[in-house]
């Protein structure tokens, strides 16, 4: 059940305040008790391979410093993947960070991808307020679950009011002045949906292809 208009807002940024708030304190004091720890030397830059045992990085400071090891572990994490959408670089697309950002509450959020975060964030702002469809490809939300599963999540986001398009696919989306309209390819045809704002939440892409 969705709250009052008003009273939604200042939830929602509050919410958001907090989160943004308790992800800089992590950060801070993980490179802290990094700091802290015997043997270890913390490097922020950016480091580039020089052979298989060497590193030069590109210190924040701004000096360059060269890095010697015996083994290199990569571990540079993922981030959003961005599908190859026609029209996509034409519209402000979200994903999981920048929807955080956010000073109001969606009119209307459609959310490309029915997986765990297209699924947390659509139910949230649902509960704001806000009208959601989620664009899912497969055949059930929550693909890589078991089916009785996706089927009783599925149930919960009915009762919610959320609109779920299963074996659908995005073709295109282009700006308007209500925000966005999306195309999509469904069992029963092709549909213009009209959105205040859009979510991508496909996946995670390795930053190792950056």
């Amino acid at each position: 059940m969705a709250c009052r208009p008003g009273r939604c807002l200042s939830i929602w940024r509050g919410c958001a305040s907090e989160a943004r708030n308790r992800s800089a304190s992590f950060r801070g004091g993980s490179e802290r008790r990094f700091a802290r720890t015997e043997g270890l030397e913390l490097l922020m830059g950016e480091a580039r391979f020089v052979d298989t045992h060497l590193l030069d990085v590109a210190l924040t400071t701004g000096e360059l410093q060269r890095v010697s090891a015996d083994l290199i572990f990569i571990n540079s994490g993922t981030r959003a993947f961005t599908p190859p959408l026609p029209g996509l670089d034409s519209v402000s697309a979200l994903d999981s960070t920048s929807i955080m950002e956010l000073d109001s509450v969606p009119e209307h959020l459609l959310v490309l991808g029915g997986g765990y975060i297209g699924l947390e964030f659509g139910q949230m702002f649902r509960r704001f307020g806000s009208q959601v469809t989620i664009v899912q490809r497969g055949p059930q939300l929550l693909g890589r679950e078991d089916p009785d599963i996706a089927l009783a999540v599925a149930e919960i986001v009915g009762e919610d009011g959320i609109t779920v398009l299963l074996e659908s696919e995005a073709l295109a989306v282009a700006p308007t002045d209500r925000g966005v309209q999306l195309s999509v390819r469904t069992p029963q045809g092709e549909q213009q949906i009209v959105g205040s704002h859009m979510l991508i939440a496909v996946g995670r892409a390795p930053n190792t292809d950056a």
